[in-house]
């Protein structure tokens, strides 16, 4: 006898999180099975692509304990069972599912860095990792291209936010951290070229990243040695 709670109601699962709380794969999907009342009754809740459901035995009998499934069930012992499941269950969806509309989907960005400032050409000639100073709306996941100005202004760095709203101990104002993913070779994508064919003619902050330039970027064969973006000096 399986059981519908409205705990899982418009809510998705999340294998890692499944597995991690203690689900196990078969065929039918993952099944998580837990003793309650003192081991007299075993709750198992099995999560198909159909849905979650779950179901709860009698120990002594073998049997499913069905008074479970009667609304209004007199005397206190059938509601105590179906609170202790209600609690376990409420734990699950909080742990291992997730509400589909609150997911924010990624999004990607383009910053500026001026060579006068900080020669970050230099600086990300052998790095992985870098910091920034936190935008607002930025958050992990998102992608960043960097558009570095006079003498090169092109786009030559893509990165992704791994870490956001960090403590910045030196300025008033957060930091994000951001994993450098791929170096571009200064001709691609310039102001003058592939941004003014896409509409991106300025950038002096952040702006969000058309999606067609970006699909551009990535079906472009940008062949270039990790970190030999060639310095050029920054006049005036």
């Amino acid at each position: 006898m399986e059981l519908v709670s409205d705990v899982f109601r418009g809510r998705k699962p999340a294998a890692e999180k499944l597995s991690a709380f203690g689900f196990q794969k078969d065929a039918d999907g993952y099944r998580y099975e837990t003793e309650i009342m003192d081991g007299d009754f075993l709750l198992t809740v099995r999560v198909r692509t159909s849905g979650t459901v779950y179901s709860v035995r009698d120990r002594d009998t073998g049997e499913d304990y069905e008074p479970l499934a009667v609304e209004g069930w007199a005397g206190s012992y059938v509601p105590e069972v179906r609170h202790t499941c209600e609690e376990i269950l409420k734990r699950i969806s909080d742990t291992c599912f997730y509400d589909p509309a609150s997911v924010r989907k990624k999004h990607a960005w383009i910053i500026p860095s001026n060579l006068k400032i900080y020669d970050i050409v230099r600086a990300y000639r052998n790095r992985e990792e870098t910091g920034w100073r936190q935008y607002r709306n930025f958050e992990p996941g998102d992608v960043v291209y960097i558009y570095v100005g006079v003498p090169y202004k092109a786009i030559l760095y893509r990165c992704e936010v791994e870490e956001a709203h960090l403590p910045d101990t030196e300025y008033p104002h957060e930091r994000m951290r951001m994993r450098i993913t791929d170096r571009y070779a200064p001709g691609l994508f310039t102001r003058d070229g592939a941004m003014k064919q896409f509409g991106v003619t300025n950038v002096r902050g952040p702006r969000s990243m058309p999606r067609e330039f970006e699909e551009y970027i990535r079906r472009t064969d940008f062949s270039l040695e990790k970190g030999r973006i060639p310095e050029k000096k920054c006049e005036g």
